[in-house]
């Protein structure tokens, strides 16, 4: 009787397998496969080694171009060219970079300016210039004495100048007087006593709508009262005057 469990006499050392069945502990795989597997894993290293150098190579074109850090930009302008100066500081703290750049400008870019012209300049003083007094109303009496609107017809030497306003007129057959007029200032002008004078009025000392007016001659004092002239130095009268003919015309 042959043992079941007995090995085969023509199979020494052969072990038996059940058709159909496979051995758990068997390597499906051969020892000889090559380890092709590990390629792909290496492909991708190397890409990610190319992709960081990439990125390094960004990184460190941003930091030498300088545009993380601060820019000063001077402009020196002229009537042809504008110069802008750029100063560039890098983060680094001894890294500064200087550039200068020239621009020359069109014509339609430079703003004119049209200079005042001294006869425009003196059209707006006339403007605002102070209007000239209005003339002297002269009486018709005032004017069968020989007074116009300027002073004395027959005496030169006493009349008004220029834009002033006849204020004042007395007068006898050897003497004239007038008294004129202009911006606030008051001009004494006489014909008396053998000789022409003319002097600044005293306003603070002097009444023009009663016709009293004070004039400092120095070392005379004149002083004009209504129809008459008074002359004094060192407080004594040494000349006086009374006018039949004497006219107010403030």
């Amino acid at each position: 009787m042959t043992n079941p469990w007995d090995s085969s006499p023509n199979q020494p050392g052969h072990e038996h397998h059940t058709p159909g069945m496979r051995n758990p502990w068997d390597n499906p795989q051969d020892a000889t496969t090559p380890s092709g597997k590990n390629q792909p894993s290496g492909l991708l290293i190397g890409l990610i080694a190319l992709l960081a150098l990439a990125i390094i190579a960004v990184l460190a074109w941003l930091f030498i171009s300088g545009r993380p850090g601060d820019s000063t930009v001077a402009e020196t302008v002229s009537p042809d060219t504008v110069t802008v100066v750029v100063t560039s500081q890098l983060e680094a703290p001894s890294t500064t970079g200087r550039s200068t750049v020239t621009v020359t400008p069109t014509r339609s870019s430079i703003q004119t300016t049209t200079p005042t012209t001294p006869q425009s300049s003196a059209r707006s003083v006339e403007r605002s210039a102070t209007p000239e007094p209005p003339a002297a109303v002269i009486p018709p009496a005032a004017q069968q004495a020989g007074l116009t609107a300027t002073g004395w017809i027959d005496n030169s030497a006493t009349r008004c100048r220029g834009n002033e306003n006849l204020i004042y007129a007395g007068r006898d057959s050897d003497a004239w007087i007038t008294v004129c007029e202009a911006g606030g200032q008051m001009t004494y002008r006489s014909d008396i006593f053998g000789g022409t004078l003319t002097a600044a009025v005293d306003p603070a000392r002097s009444n023009p709508a009663t016709g009293k007016f004070y004039v400092n001659a120095s070392p005379s004092i004149i002083e004009v009262v209504g129809g008459g002239v008074e002359v004094t130095q060192g407080g004594s009268v040494i000349a006086q005057k009374s006018f039949p003919s004497a006219w107010v015309l403030y």
